[in-house]
């Protein structure tokens, strides 16, 4: 691990990352807006703690430099319609460098300001900022240079990424119910397990009988969490961390997770659907765009987050290639449903494709929006079933005991 000295606005700063060459190290500077490259030498730093400071920076990173949705959509939409007004597009992004009050949007408007000014795209300028921006927003910025109506690429970007945010709000809205009683579930069970429970141990060893099953789970899980339970949390915890860093590190992890999550009841649709829904109306806005089939596919696929479904739509583009229609393509995925694949058919014959995979889009937007609409209602049955069997366990692990003790009372 190296240490690097930094000089900016005359003022040094230590900063340690990790790098794999000189290289590396002035474009992650450049992009990180540390300012100019000083000094590099070794950090005096332990191996351990180098390796701390490194993957904190890397889980913890993006919580502390993550941009707001809302910050995004609004300085697109300001820019459309700067752009829109007839002024220069690097006019435009430095107007908007005055008045924004994001730290984080303000170094990449700077980074696009001083790259613009030597001459490179804007889509070029952004792609180290790629993992704040999102793929969605690098793809509809590339297309509007292709196409040269900025201004439009931008108002769509914009329709876009109001979308996923609303819908992203509608999720966690539709998901503080179920979270609620789940939390109140947990909380009482552990309540009656760690303050209830005790006080009838001592009871049920007094009655020197076999305890019936429901008891012994009660008290072996008391037992457990008693003993256990600090233990068990931080592991759960770290599991948590490990799992989260690899998923964002390891490909393979992330596709084995993936496609886990594409098995899951209910979590499933969720994901198909929001995705499906994504990538058909990016593909759609680049088709009418004139942007070659391939290519719009190859950029829709980019913007797709499940690395199962961008695999498996990855072929797509190949088949395309091989000179396999778009229809049949995607019926080789095994992903659309032939109702589907027979409207893309139809668009592909009478030259209304746009159209067909526009109502594509429609048709997975409306069934994401009616599993979000009707969560509570799709979560309840198992709720109810899962808070069924808690106090069931509960009533008998408690009362069995003492019915039997008042039988023998009576006997």
């Amino acid at each position: 691990m190296k240490i690097f000295k930094f000089s900016k606005d005359n003022e040094n700063k230590n900063i340690i990352f990790k790098a794999e060459s000189k290289k590396d190290i002035k474009n992650i500077a450049t992009s990180r807006n540390y300012g100019i490259l000083t000094k590099l030498g070794e950090s005096k730093d332990d191996k351990l703690s180098q390796n701390l400071k490194f993957y904190a920076k890397e889980f913890f990173g993006n919580y502390f430099n993550a941009i707001k949705m809302p910050i995004i959509i609004s300085s697109f939409r300001e820019l459309a319609v700067m752009v829109g007004g007839g002024i220069s597009l690097h006019e435009a992004i430095k107007h908007l460098l005055k008045s924004t009050k994001d730290k984080k949007m303000h170094t990449i408007l700077s980074h696009a300001s001083e790259e613009l000014n030597q001459g490179k795209m804007l889509s070029a300028s952004l792609q180290t900022f790629r993992q704040e921006l999102g793929d969605i927003s690098l793809a509809m910025i590339k297309l509007g240079e292709n196409t040269g109506d900025m201004k439009n690429s931008l108002e769509k970007l914009v329709h876009i990424l109001s979308n996923i945010y609303t819908n992203k709000q509608k999720f966690k809205k539709a998901l503080r119910y179920p979270l609620f009683i789940i939390t109140f579930i947990i909380i009482a069970f552990l309540i009656i397990i760690t303050v209830v429970v005790p006080k009838f141990k001592e009871v049920f060893e007094s009655l020197g009988a076999d305890l019936p099953l429901p008891t012994r789970l009660l008290l072996g899980a008391e037992n457990f969490i008693s003993r256990y339970g600090f233990y068990a949390f931080v592991a759960i915890v770290l599991l948590m961390i490990l799992t989260r860093f690899k998923y964002k590190n390891d490909k393979e992890v992330k596709l084995s997770i993936d496609n886990f999550l594409l098995k899951i009841y209910l979590i499933k649709n969720i994901i198909f659907n929001s995705e499906m829904a994504r990538f058909m109306l990016i593909l759609t806005e680049l088709i009418k765009a004139g942007i070659p089939v391939s290519n719009a596919i190859d950029t829709a696929v980019d913007t797709l987050t499940n690395e199962s479904l961008r695999k498996k739509l990855s072929t797509v583009s190949a088949l395309i290639g091989q000179g396999v229609s778009l229809s049949q393509s995607f019926n080789n995925t095994k992903l659309i449903e032939p109702m589907l694949i027979s409207m893309i058919d139809a668009g592909e014959q009478s030259g209304s494709l746009d159209n067909m995979l526009g109502n594509v889009s429609e048709y997975y937007e409306r069934k994401f929006d009616d599993i979000l609409d009707n969560l509570s209602a799709y979560i309840e049955p198992i709720l109810l079933l899962f808070l069924g069997l808690i106090i069931t366990i509960l009533a008998l692990g408690i009362f069995m005991p003492m019915w039997d003790l008042s039988q023998a009372v009576r006997g």
